[in-house]
């Protein structure tokens, strides 16, 4: 079986998983009305043709796409498998637990309040709104876990009221806003790349790549707390200021991805399952496993998301539900109900 042969080689298993997205990568790079072959896409890539249509189509306009739905996939993923992990919970990611909800009530209040900020873009502005929002609802999840210890389906409960909290706030937002703005906070909230461009491409992946290392060095306390807060605290796991760095780390991808494209769901919650299954629990391997399937799903969905309306614009978010949910209900079955022994 595949999950056999990942986990006693894992450095294959990643190697291959890497392969598959650079596949991946290139078909959607030569989705669209403009017929782009394959061989043109590399000529482009390696070679640079100059201002010919074909050149100018695929760098200004499809190559920041694909790029972002990499980036925001895997930092997505990053974020649920870091949360799935604190928790001790298979149903913990950014969506479940309200910081997506938080997020984007962040980046509803810059767009309708066109608050400016100096030395920052009006994106960096809602970026900035966005990570306030979602740290404010980490902090309320981690100040639970801290007086009561709680784990299982009362994080859950406490996760949906923090997301009801933030949507209705969201809601009421929507309703004052003026026709201009709500058009743009629904249309955002669909999730959409239509609006990536190379600054957004590397402000995510500094902060992922910055989040990444991060958490790289202190990857042996991921693998730690996996084995029950007692076992972590007799290996020199401090839990509280761990939980509180990576809360923060979570926040911080979360809302940097969500401010940029709209609400994603699934990414973080299915990607650290599959990965779970197919590289168990080093997070040696188990961390950019995730990175790379969320990679992988967020472009699947883009990809999707093309074929379902050629030439129409289609939002990224619907497209990654209906990729996802099978994916899920493939994850249940394949337990048979049970995530997480």
């Amino acid at each position: 079986m595949i999950s056999t042969l990942f986990k006693e080689k894992p450095i294959t298993g990643l190697i291959f998983l890497g392969l598959l997205l650079f596949v991946l990568f290139l078909v959607d790079l030569q989705q669209g009305a403009l017929n782009i072959s394959f061989s043109q896409i590399l000529q482009i890539l390696v070679f640079d043709n100059g201002d010919t249509s074909n050149t100018l189509v695929l760098k200004q306009m499809r190559l920041p796409k694909a790029l972002l739905a990499i980036l925001v996939g895997a930092s997505l993923a990053m974020a649920g498998c870091l949360l799935q992990t604190l928790l001790n919970n298979p149903m913990a990611s950014p969506f479940s637990l309200g910081i997506s909800s938080a997020a984007a009530f962040g980046a509803a209040i810059a767009i309708t309040s066109a608050i400016s900020i100096p030395w920052l873009s009006p994106d960096l502005s809602i970026a900035l709104f966005s990570f306030l929002a979602a740290l404010l609802s980490s902090f309320v999840l981690f100040w639970f876990v801290s007086k009561t210890q709680a784990r299982g389906a009362t994080l859950i409960l406490v996760g949906i009221l923090i997301n009801f909290a933030f949507q209705s706030a969201l809601s009421a937002t929507q309703f004052y806003s003026s026709p201009e703005d709500l058009a743009q906070i629904t249309f955002w909230m669909f999730g959409s790349l239509e609006h990536a461009d190379n600054t957004k491409v590397l402000t995510v992946f500094s902060v992922m790549i910055l989040c990444f290392i991060i958490t790289w060095r202190k990857i042996w306390t991921l693998t730690a707390l996996r084995q029950g807060d007692t076992r972590a605290q007799a290996n020199g796991v401090s839990l509280k200021k761990t939980r509180l760095l990576f809360f923060i780390l979570s926040s911080f991808l979360t809302s940097i991805s969500i401010s940029f494209v709209g609400i994603i769901g699934f990414v973080g919650l299915i990607s650290p399952h599959i990965a779970r299954s197919l590289f168990g629990e080093d997070h040696r391997f188990l961390l950019p496993g995730s990175m790379l399937l969320g990679a992988l799903l967020l472009l699947s969905a883009s990809i999707f998301s093309k074929m379902i309306t050629p030439n129409v614009i289609f939002p990224i978010g619907i497209a990654t539900s209906l990729v996802g949910i099978p994916l899920l209900f493939w994850v249940l079955i394949r337990r048979r109900g049970e995530l997480w022994n």
